[in-house]
């Protein structure tokens, strides 16, 4: 309505096209993120009444300078919908894996990245780097338990937050201060050894956590670890219990052989959903609670470096769980890309 007699060619040129790049959820999600970036506190019901006030102040053509950047903003919001249109493939990757979190309220600040770096103002390693940083933060957040209610808000106060000369360090210091829950690495740790992950977040979120440490597991090449550069895929695998939940008698003679003073349904109890007690697989009913010894013959095939790991092990009971916990506890607090400083108590990621 403010194009006058270039409205036909603004529709056409522009707004058709955008519409046609986005669902109507998605468009509506546009302008919604352009005003959480100008005003985090605005509600659901303010997007029309908030663009409008706005745009009511800029002449003509500034409108239509508006009507292309939103054009642009959706070319960007359907890269990040669908990474296979995205031209780097470590900002490709990086965009698969948050939005396999299914977070909504990240979108806010995952388009933010991909703006910056259309500006000018950073590079695909900087956006690789600062996907990371949030997929740390959610990481380290669903490992303690911390509740999912206070994202959006967290979320949409980082733009303004971040100020005018935004950074990865800025990133990564705007989560680790105030009550937001980047776990420290002592928290990571204490959290991997004792609490029930397998109910912590929604599955799609579990899953994500232990893709995550999958490409964390290092490869032995000459005799040392090295950061593994081939992944697998793992989009037909779920969750596993290594110990399974239904014990049966060769599970429990096994795990009492294993420990002295305390009941095989304490340990059971205690261990089977930790974190170091799961895994990845697509041969959930060919494991189901078969002794380990038989769990090994298959996992030693996989082609997940987790489930390679475990099979290394000759037996499986609390010290097989609890030190690997340990390993996969060290393996979230240093997994970084280059660039990044390291996590909110040590110079590690």
């Amino acid at each position: 309505m403010r194009a006058g007699e270039r409205g036909d060619e603004v529709y056409e040129t522009w707004w058709l096209p955008m519409q046609k790049l986005l669902s109507p959820s998605d468009l509506e999600a546009l302008f919604w993120i352009d005003l959480i970036w100008r005003s985090p506190d605005s509600k659901a019901g303010d997007i029309y009444s908030g663009q409008v006030e706005r745009l009511r102040h800029l002449d003509q053509e500034q409108v239509l300078d508006e009507v292309k950047r939103f054009k642009r903003l959706a070319e960007l919001f359907a890269i990040y919908r669908d990474p296979s249109l995205e031209r780097d493939e470590r900002v490709a990757r990086q965009l698969r894996r948050v939005k396999s979190w299914g977070i909504g309220s990240m979108d806010v600040l995952v388009l933010f990245w991909l703006r910056l770096r259309d500006d000018g103002v950073i590079d695909d390693a900087d956006v690789a780097d600062a996907l990371h940083v949030i997929e740390s933060f959610l990481v380290r957040r669903i490992i303690i338990g911390a509740p999912a209610n206070s994202l959006p808000k967290i979320f949409n106060r980082a733009v303004t937050e971040l100020g005018e000369t935004p950074s990865v360090d800025g990133l990564r210091r705007y989560f680790t201060v105030g009550r937001k829950f980047f776990a420290t690495d002592a928290q990571v740790t204490e959290a991997v050894l004792t609490k029930p992950f397998y109910y912590q977040g929604r599955p799609n979120q579990r899953k994500t956590v232990l893709a995550w440490l999958e490409e964390a597991t290092p490869i032995t090449f000459l005799g040392k670890e090295r950061v593994g550069k081939e992944f697998a895929d793992v989009s037909a695998t779920s969750i596993e219990h290594v110990m399974p939940q239904t014990l049966s008698p060769t599970w429990r003679d096994s795990i009492a052989s294993q420990t002295d003073d305390r009941s095989v349904d304490e340990v059971h109890e205690e261990l089977l959903h930790t974190l170091a007690n799961l895994t990845l697989t697509a041969y959930n009913s060919e494991l189901s609670n078969r002794p380990f010894v038989e769990k090994r013959e298959l996992l030693e095939s996989s082609g997940l470096r987790l489930n390679r790991e475990i099979a290394a092990r000759q037996t499986w009971g609390p010290d097989a769980i609890l030190e690997r916990g340990r390993v996969l506890a060290e393996r979230i607090v240093t997994m970084k890309r280059p660039g990044i400083r390291g996590g909110p108590d040590s110079p590690r990621g």
